[in-house]
């Protein structure tokens, strides 16, 4: 049977109408043995846990999440901050951060994702950025995605503000030159978001998930 704040318990004995011997059955959730269970706590049919289901079947171990953060941006385009977002068989995939010293009124931060390769004769394409390459060569790195603005604060229409864009153009397409790596990656970024309030922290955001084959 079933007991309110107590679990499930098993029935020892009962001595009368208003008496019954009870075992706590340990089950995860139950009271601990010795525990008080309050006067009037409802009482109800429950029957004795079942055995174990079977085990589920693996989930979806081609896809790859990642949400990645840079605290302070590096000093200029540069000098980024970078971190590495995911690594796909030779592919790896870095943001970078930095400050855009070349704008005349203001300092944005700037964030951006790349991809490189450790396989030459690599293939990418990114629509947002038009790069079709079809022999990326090793170590060579390539933009993917766009290119996030963005300054301290609430976003306003006169272009400062918190900065936040996600994959509208699609995603970017990539094969290793053995053929053995191909997938999709779904990339976006943001530049302080939530600093309405003024906070600096992170300066930049990285997001998104990459679908192998």
């Amino acid at each position: 049977m079933y007991v309110a704040t107590g679990g499930y318990y098993s029935v020892t004995s009962i001595s009368d109408d208003n008496d019954v011997v009870l075992n706590n059955l340990g089950y995860t959730a139950n009271a601990s043995p010795g525990s008080t269970i309050a006067s009037g706590a409802t009482v109800s049919p429950g029957g004795i846990e079942g055995p174990a289901g079977a085990a589920g079947s693996a989930g979806n171990s081609s896809v790859i999440n990642y949400e990645e953060t840079i605290a302070d941006p590096g000093p200029d385009s540069a000098d980024p901050a970078t971190v590495t977002l995911a690594t796909v068989g030779p592919f790896t995939f870095t943001g970078e951060c930095f400050a855009d010293q070349e704008h005349l009124i203001a300092t944005p931060v700037i964030a951006e994702t790349f991809v490189s390769t450790s396989q030459d004769f690599s293939a990418v394409q990114d629509g947002e950025t038009q790069t079709d390459d079809s022999a990326l060569m090793s170590g060579t790195e390539v933009q993917i995605g766009a290119t996030v603005s963005g300054t301290v604060g609430p976003f306003s229409l006169v272009g400062s503000g918190a900065g936040f864009i996600g994959p509208d153009e699609g995603s970017t397409a990539f094969e290793s030159a053995d053929n053995t790596t191909v997938g999709n990656a779904f990339t976006g970024a943001g530049v302080f978001v939530g600093s309405g309030s003024g906070a600096a922290v992170p300066a930049c955001t990285f997001f998104g998930y990459i679908d192998t084959y």
